[in-house]
């Protein structure tokens, strides 16, 4: 019965023997089918990114060249000017709102109109 519990604890403890030439074959071999599909292109010249290194960076000073791309471009663009943008239009205040805007500027008004009614009264009874 120990030995049974000793061989039931060394499964869990030791690693376990692996060949490892079969394993790396079929993981190397899976990489090589999703690279082919994945980066597979129309292009059947077009180079598959290389195993040994970083890939090839771009060449700084090429141009860009686009393709299947003619006319003229407010008709590729769809309606696309070489005009420039209009400015947006000046915000207009309200009348009234010149003394200073928003709760300050209505009290103003307020105290304005109650100014100008006593004064009115005031001449009335002269």
């Amino acid at each position: 019965m120990a030995f049974a519990v000793a061989e039931k604890v060394r499964s869990f403890t030791v690693a376990r023997q692996i060949e490892a030439k079969p394993t790396l074959d079929a993981l190397k071999r899976v990489r090589d089918e999703v690279v082919e599909t994945k980066f597979k292109t129309g292009d059947s010249a077009a180079p598959l990114p290389s195993r040994g290194g970083p890939p090839p960076l771009p060449n700084p000073r090429a141009k860009f060249e686009a393709k299947g791309v003619e006319g003229d471009i407010t008709r590729v663009v769809g309606g696309a000017t070489n005009r420039p943008i209009p400015a947006a239009p000046k915000k207009q205040e309200p009348a009234g709102a010149g003394a200073g805007a928003g709760y300050t500027g209505s009290l103003l008004e307020a105290k304005r109109r109650a100014q100008q009614k006593i004064k009115e009264k005031e001449q009335g009874e002269d």
